[in-house]
C-alpha cells in the first residue's frame, strides 16, 4: 500500500508540472497548531498531526503570491461557481490552539471552519489520542509504535478507550496538560463562533467512527453534538466532517434530517465547480491534510494536481 502511495503522489506531481489544473476548490484543514518547532518536540501531540505558526503563515504567504482566492463557506450555499482557484481553510476538533491560526487569517479577512468534537468541551477532556501519544512517550515508546496503537484503537467506542486510559495510566490522564492539547472551552467556542470570518461545523459529540456504531448510535452523536452547537453559539451547524474519514450513503442521507447542507471528507481530491447536488443528500466536498513537518511548496504541487487516484478509488467505495 505504500508503494501504491508513493506512485500515487509521483503521478500526481507529474500531472501538475505538464497541465493547467482546472477551475476548483481546494479545501485544507488542520488539527493543531504548534507556536514554534521548540512546541512541536515536547511529546504532548503526534508532530505530524500540526503545523507551527510559522509554517501556517508561510502557507498563507505561498497560497496568496499564487493567485489562490480564498472562499467562505456561506458562499456555496448560493450555487457558486467560478472560473478561479479557490481555497477554503478548516480545522477539526476543537482545539484550543487553533486559536493562533484564527487571529492569523482574521487580520486578513480569510474564512474558515471548525469542526467540534463537542463532548471534549462539555466535559474539559483530552482527546484520546493526545493522552496515547503522551502517556507512551513518557514511557519511552517510538513514534512508529504509537501510531501503530493509535490505529488499533481508532475503531474501538470511544467511552472505553477513556475508561482502559484512566485504568492504565491514572484517572487523572485524561484531564488536558496545558493549552497546547486541550479543547476550547465553552466561552471560546462562543466567542469563535461571533466572529464573521468563523464557521463552526459538526464533528459528533465524541469523534466515534460513525460507520461503526449502531444507526441509533449515530444519530446520537450527530444530534447531540448539533444540540450543544446550538445551546453554546445559538445556532446549529450546517457543516459536518467525518471522523476518520469513514462514511457511507446511510449517513450522508441521515445528515439531512438535521438540516446539515455540507459533508466533508479526508478524500484527498480537489472540488469542481459547479458543485453537485443531490436533494437526498449533503453536498459532499473533498480535502487535503496539510502536513507541517513536509515541503509546502512540494505538497502544494501535488494538492493542485488534476489526477489522484487513489482518492478516486477510495470515494467511489465510500460513496456508492
Amino acid at each position: 500500500m505504500r508503494t501504491l502511495y508513493k506512485l500515487d503522489k509521483y503521478i500526481s506531481h507529474a500531472f501538475s508540472y505538464m497541465l493547467s489544473s482546472l477551475p476548483s476548490l481546494i479545501i485544507l484543514t488542520f488539527h493543531h497548531i504548534f507556536e514554534n518547532d521548540s512546541e512541536r518536540s515536547t511529546s504532548t501531540l503526534f508532530p505530524q498531526h500540526g503545523i507551527t505558526v510559522n509554517e501556517f503563515t508561510v502557507l498563507l504567504s505561498y497560497l496568496m503570491n499564487s493567485g489562490y482566492s480564498f472562499i467562505s463557506p456561506a458562499d456555496l450555499t448560493q450555487n457558486y461557481n467560478t472560473s478561479k482557484n479557490e481555497i477554503l481553510i478548516t480545522f477539526d476538533d476543537g482545539y484550543y490552539n487553533n486559536m493562533q491560526a484564527i487571529k492569523i487569517l482574521n487580520s486578513y479577512k480569510i474564512p474558515s471552519i471548525i469542526f467540534i468534537t463537542t463532548n471534549n468541551i462539555k466535559y474539559n477532556r483530552a482527546f484520546w489520542w493526545d493522552v496515547l501519544y503522551r502517556e507512551y512517550r513518557q514511557r519511552g515508546f517510538d513514534h512508529d509504535y504509537i501510531e501503530r496503537r493509535r490505529k488499533s484503537l481508532k475503531h474501538e467506542c470511544v467511552h472505553t478507550i477513556y475508561e482502559n486510559f484512566a485504568k492504565e495510566f491514572g484517572e487523572n490522564a485524561i484531564t488536558p496538560r496545558s493549552d497546547l492539547d486541550r479543547p476550547l472551552t465553552e466561552s471560546e467556542l462562543k466567542q469563535l463562533s461571533d466572529y464573521s470570518n468563523v464557521y463552526i461545523g459538526n464533528h459528533t459529540a465524541d469523534h466515534e467512527i460513525i460507520t461503526r456504531i449502531s444507526h441509533e448510535e449515530m444519530i446520537r452523536q450527530i444530534e447531540n453534538s448539533q444540540e450543544y452547537l446550538m445551546k453554546v453559539t445559538g445556532n446549529k451547524s450546517q457543516y459536518f466532517a467525518f471522523p476518520n474519514n469513514e462514511y457511507n450513503p446511510e449517513i450522508m442521507q441521515s445528515l439531512k434530517k438535521f438540516d446539515i447542507q455540507f459533508s466533508f471528507t479526508m478524500d484527498e481530491r480537489k472540488n469542481y465547480f459547479p458543485l453537485q447536488r443531490d436533494i437526498d443528500r449533503t453536498i459532499i466536498l473533498n480535502r487535503f491534510t496539510f502536513n507541517g513537518t513536509k515541503n509546502i511548496a512540494r505538497q502544494m504541487r501535488s494538492i493542485r494536481s488534476d489526477i489522484h487516484m487513489l482518492s478516486w478509488m477510495k470515494t467511489w467505495k465510500n460513496r456508492y
